[in-house]
């Protein structure tokens, strides 16, 4: 088994004030490593593409990825529907350039709630089943990066 060690850390100006998250001197880890895969995925204008589905590849421990073009990342959780599947969405950020990549999106595990109640109102956990990427730009394609272990 191996260790997957990686950095947090960036800063910002906000209106002319310098703000620092993070040092390059912390390293994260994740143990237990015993696979992982890099994938580079073109996702057409107008484009649904699977990204990741735990039946085909494997539990993740991390997942990371970066575009160079806006899209959004789909995680559904219990995707069988044995406990109660949800799906949530979230916008990633790209570069607007072919081929330059914008900031990543970085989960350190694939626990989320199936059946899930607004508020942490009940739910039972579970994790992450499937990840889809749609770019919904009717003119620029996407190529998505992503780095998964688990």
């Amino acid at each position: 088994m191996a260790t997957l060690r990686y950095q947090a850390c960036g800063h910002v100006v906000i209106d002319g004030v310098l703000k620092r998250f993070g040092k390059p001197s912390d390293d994260y880890t994740v143990t237990g490593v015993t696979k992982s895969i890099e994938r580079i995925l073109p996702v057409g204008t107008s484009t649904t593409v699977k990204l990741w589905d735990v039946t085909v590849d494997f539990a993740f421990k991390f997942f990371f990825v970066q575009t160079d073009y806006d899209v959004h990342i789909e995680f559904v959780t219990d995707d069988d529907a044995s406990i109660g599947e949800v799906a949530a969405t979230k916008y990633l950020t790209g570069s607007g350039k072919d081929s330059i990549l914008g900031p990543p999106m970085i989960l350190t595990s694939n626990t989320s709630y199936a059946n899930y109640t607004v508020n942490f109102g009940g739910g039972t956990i579970n994790t992450i089943d499937t990840i889809r990427v749609r770019n919904l730009s009717t003119t620029d394609a996407a190529q998505v990066h992503a780095f998964v272990a688990g």
